[in-house]
């Protein structure tokens, strides 16, 4: 709604609102629109034919106990699609502090943007602590690898070292190691 009155306009052209003008008329299109009070002047009283298409229906902006009731109804979407659960007093406070100081908008729609900026904001956190924990599960994957690695290094050093022990026995006792025997046949 917010493009449709002016849309296409240029000099000499017709606007696309224009085109659109026969199926309003014959109500085949249904269109419901919100405006703020400056807008609706600017665009739609401006052009009769639309004003006399579009019945203003004028609501008064919500207190703070009425934008809570709202934030109560979104908080199981917010918890939902942000994957952060809110609770009783996030939505009362978060009312009554935008209300306080965001003075250049109206109550529900200002009071939603801290709220959903909130929980967009612990679900960053979320999924960065997951991504740590992630590096931390790939790092103690890692050094397990390394101490099987470092593990089987010291078996074949322990194995080396029985058989060089085993060699030096052989030897203390003149007797030839099994490993240095070497066969022979002998013809007659």
């Amino acid at each position: 709604m917010r493009v449709f009155p002016g849309a296409g306009r240029s000099e000499g052209a017709m606007a696309a609102a224009k085109l659109l003008e026969p199926p309003r008329a014959r109500c085949d299109l249904r269109t419901i629109a919100a405006r703020f009070f400056e807008e609706y002047r600017e665009n739609v009283e401006r052009d009769a034919a639309l004003e006399r298409r579009f019945m203003p229906v004028y609501v008064t902006e919500l207190g703070v106990d009425g934008s809570t009731n709202i934030f109560r109804g979104l908080g199981e979407r917010y918890e939902t699609h942000r994957g952060a659960q809110m609770t009783e007093n996030v939505v009362g406070v978060a009312g009554r502090l935008d209300d306080r100081h965001a003075a250049s908008r109206f109550v529900p729609d200002k009071a939603i943007d801290p709220i959903d900026e909130a929980c967009a904001d612990v679900r960053v956190q979320l999924s960065s602590r997951q991504e740590e924990m992630d590096q931390l599960e790939r790092t103690k994957r890692q050094l397990g690898i390394e101490a099987k690695a470092v593990g089987r290094d010291k078996k074949k050093e322990v194995v080396a070292g029985a058989a060089e022990d085993c060699q030096g026995g052989y030897a203390a006792c003149g007797k030839a190691s099994p490993g240095s025997v070497q066969w022979g046949a002998s013809v007659s």
